[in-house]
């Protein structure tokens, strides 16, 4: 597969690209497009030359602590208005001298918005609680998720994480290890929470926890978030 994609057509409406291989740099003229989806490991630089005003981007990629510095890269480099979701199967290694580390904990600026964030838990880290305060930094110092889904079968602990910190930020804690500068997503509320596996409208979170510990299916329980 070569390193650089340049696709043109007026005619094109959707556009798929699947584990494309060392792919560096892909640019699109396609003022009609659509949609357009891209999987895979590698997370190239996407250009649009001309797009629709209706396009929507969405992405899915494996990730870990090792990849997350490419992953702010990544999405900065996509215009802001059309990338509609990014799907993200998170692994738990990360090396203990992480060169980025710091700039990825201290981020004041509001990075790029999406419509929605899906995160897949597949194990459980060595390290829950180290694992869980880098992740949600690593995770909104990449992206602001409008609404923020996480598929998982078992216990996925971050999920009770994520929800506690969120909650605290109303009421003025820090927890983003930026010292005194204030970090953009401290201003991030909770609007409402919905889940797949319970019918009633009016479950708080802690029924859902209840509910979800009781399954071994796959389960999502959705953040819908608002600055």
């Amino acid at each position: 597969m070569s390193e650089r994609i340049n696709i043109s057509s007026p005619q094109l409406k959707i556009l798929q690209l699947r584990f494309c291989s060392k792919l560096k740099k892909v640019n699109v003229d396609a003022p009609n497009l659509l949609l357009f989806d891209y999987s895979g490991d590698d997370k190239p630089v996407i250009s649009f030359m001309r797009s629709s005003n209706q396009l929507e981007v969405n992405i899915s990629t494996n990730v870990d602590f090792r990849h997350f510095y490419s992953l702010r890269e990544f999405t900065r480099n996509m215009p802001q208005v059309i990338l509609a979701s990014l799907s993200l199967s998170i692994g738990h290694s990360f090396p203990d001298d992480d060169p980025y580390m710091p700039a990825l904990l201290v981020s004041s600026t509001t990075p790029p918005s999406i419509k929605h964030l899906v995160l897949r838990e597949y194990s459980p880290p060595d390290s829950e609680a180290l694992y869980s305060q880098l992740l949600m930094n690593y995770l909104l110092s990449s992206c602001f998720p409008k609404t923020i889904s996480f598929i998982y079968h078992g216990r996925f602990s971050f999920i009770e994480f994520f929800y506690e910190k969120l909650m605290g930020s109303e009421k003025g804690e820090c927890y983003c290890s930026s010292g005194d500068r204030k970090c953009w997503w401290h201003a991030l509320k909770i609007v409402s929470i919905s889940c797949s596996f319970m019918t009633d409208e009016n479950a708080d979170f802690k029924a859902m926890l209840d509910a979800s510990a009781r399954s071994f299916e796959e389960k999502t329980i959705t953040f819908s978030l608002e600055l």
